[in-house]
């Protein structure tokens, strides 16, 4: 995938990279062999438009850009990332509002989303199963679902709110490497949702009074408010909370847990010393690291440290589009001739 974009964003290198300078917004769509570049906060609404139905690639500056309505074609959306990029002195990428991903009776929409801040929830609608939905590196505000859905990938993102099915049957959701920040709950009872590397302020909550699902929790942080507890039928690996939560509704699985309680606080767990599971550091829009004070303690069932700094996919929230870090025009240009030389490199990823 990444040699694939490498090349794909190639095309676009230019006009992507005079958006990073002149802080004028852009989305270059590739078609193929071909690219468009579109300008200005509707740009990326404009390039969604003129996307091919079955397969294009959106390439999107730093910036804040409009919602650009529903998906209903299969695209590959690419930002600059959910935070800014200090050491590149880049802004993030920004979309107005939630998406919503929708198929219908004739064709459903395959999608990939990375390196972009939602400022709403991504909502997955329609009338055919929606299947292969991939978001990484993301920021968004929950998880909905008003269709059923088959492989969907939330992978080393930030969802600042959490995720629900109305008892909608819901197959192989993952979450891998992710800050899950609400509460996941009211998926069908045969649904299969995995969780895996994740930190988690809530745990699920009977508290609701709604199913939760049989979920699999492997090596991941979880916390406990306004008295939740991990649901009847859960299985748990590895994972660091309270055992009193994990172990609640007497059919769970518990395995290797590591029991919070027997801290007095969360401090004691983390390098940043900080007595919560808040994502940016108290007072600050600063990131946590995640990093344990006693990786080789607190162990997952893959030998890695628990939590989001390790594992398969480890915390690393910058995206796969490479970075413009020079460009000028070539005095040898002449009229209707621009030269422009454009000196770009690899953000350091996984």
């Amino acid at each position: 995938m990444k040699k694939f974009l490498l090349s794909v964003v190639a095309l676009a290198f230019t006009l992507a990279g005079y958006a990073q300078l002149s802080d004028v917004v852009s989305a270059t769509l590739v078609n193929g062999e071909t690219s468009q570049v579109f300008y200005g906060i509707n740009s990326f609404k404009e390039a969604l438009a003129a996307a091919d139905q079955t397969g294009s690639t959106i390439v999107l500056s730093a910036g804040i850009f409009s919602n650009p309505g529903e998906f209903t074609k299969s695209v590959k959306v690419y930002g600059v990332g959910f935070l800014p990029d200090t050491e590149h002195n880049i802004y993030e990428t920004t979309v107005q509002n939630g998406i919503t991903v929708r198929s219908n009776d004739d064709f459903t929409p395959v999608v990939h989303f990375e390196g972009v801040y939602f400022g709403g929830d991504i909502n997955l609608q329609g009338t055919q199963t929606i299947k292969g939905t991939e978001v990484v590196k993301c920021s968004f505000g929950g998880l909905g679902f008003g269709v059923e859905a088959e492989n969907t990938i939330i992978r080393q993102c930030y969802m600042r709110g959490g995720s629900s099915a109305g008892k909608r049957l819901i197959k192989s959701l993952l979450f891998i490497n992710s800050y899950v920040g609400g509460r996941v709950y009211d998926f069908a009872d045969t649904s299969t949702l995995l969780f895996d590397h994740c930190v988690m302020p809530y745990s699920d909550s009977y508290y609701y009074g709604r199913y939760h699902g049989p979920y699999v929790y492997m090596n991941c942080i979880i916390g406990q408010r306004d008295n939740g507890s991990i649901t009847s039928g859960a299985t748990l690996y590895n994972c660091v909370g309270y055992q009193s939560a994990m172990s609640c509704g007497n059919t769970n699985v518990t395995v290797g847990n590591y029991d919070i309680g027997l801290w007095q606080n969360w401090k004691n767990l983390f390098v940043d010393e900080q007595d919560n599971l808040d994502f940016f550091l108290a007072g600050t829009t600063t990131p946590r690291t995640w990093e344990l004070k006693e990786p080789t303690v607190y162990v997952g069932n893959d030998g890695k440290p628990c939590g989001v700094v390790d594992g398969e996919h480890p915390w690393n929230t910058t995206p796969s589009v490479p970075v413009i870090v020079s460009a000028s025009v070539d005095a040898k240009s002449v009229p209707g001739k621009l030269k422009v030389n454009i000196k770009a490199e690899a953000r350091p990823i996984e």
